[in-house]
């Protein structure tokens, strides 16, 4: 019996998911890259990528940028109903599509009440975003690709931080990297998860062996 048949049912879910997410990095890098040629210079770094969401000239971008990504994002959380094992990877994903617009709702500028929530989501937003590339690491792919992009997302965090109690002005590019390192993190994670339920060609399946 042919073992590839009975390992789709697991393997085309995580695939599927990859590359919605591997879709949503590649919306929010050319999103924030048009938001930087329209923004007015210089551009405000410390206030990071949420600048771009309180500026007129890059409000309408930004926000098309934000909507897509956190749309892709459940498109990627969606396939994963079918591999209970990735069910945390789904709730992380569809949690973090809901933070997006909610960011984007709570223009820091407008008073010091929005100015505490948004930080408040952000934080969360950041603090998920750890979380989940860090659980898929521990328990689902742990190679070192996945580990390299988890230490690059947790530097990017650092420099947030740093930026945030001003020793520092590069929050938008900590932000920036910290999201791509995370997309691309989880999508390598989902995909090597996706390699692992495939067995060889070769190999017997279980129902083959006596």
């Amino acid at each position: 019996m042919h073992p590839r048949r009975r390992a789709e049912p697991d393997a085309g879910p995580a695939a599927e998911s990859a590359r919605n997410l591997l879709t949503a990095c590649a919306v929010l890098v050319v999103g924030v890259l048009v938001c930087i040629y329209r923004a007015p210079k210089p551009i405000d770094t410390t206030d990071g990528l949420s600048w771009f969401g309180v500026t007129r000239a890059t409000v309408v971008e930004y926000g098309i940028t934000l909507l897509v990504t956190a749309a892709l994002l459940l498109r990627a959380a969606a396939p994963l109903a079918e591999v209970p094992a990735l069910r945390p990877t789904r709730i992380g994903l569809t949690a973090c599509a809901a933070l997006l617009p909610l960011m984007l709702a709570t223009p820091y500028t407008l008073n010091t009440f929005m100015n505490w929530t948004h930080m408040t989501i952000g934080a969360l937003l950041f603090v998920l975003q750890l979380a989940l590339l860090s659980w898929l690491w521990w328990a689902r792919a742990r190679t070192p690709a996945v580990l390299g992009l988890l230490v690059v997302q947790f530097l990017a965090g650092v420099v947030c931080f740093s930026s945030l109690v001003d020793l520092d002005a590069w929050m938008l590019d900590g932000q920036l990297v910290f999201q791509v390192a995370f997309t691309a993190g989880v999508a390598l994670a989902l995909e090597s998860t996706s390699r692992a339920a495939v067995p060889a060609p070769n190999e017997p399946s279980a129902c083959g062996q006596t």
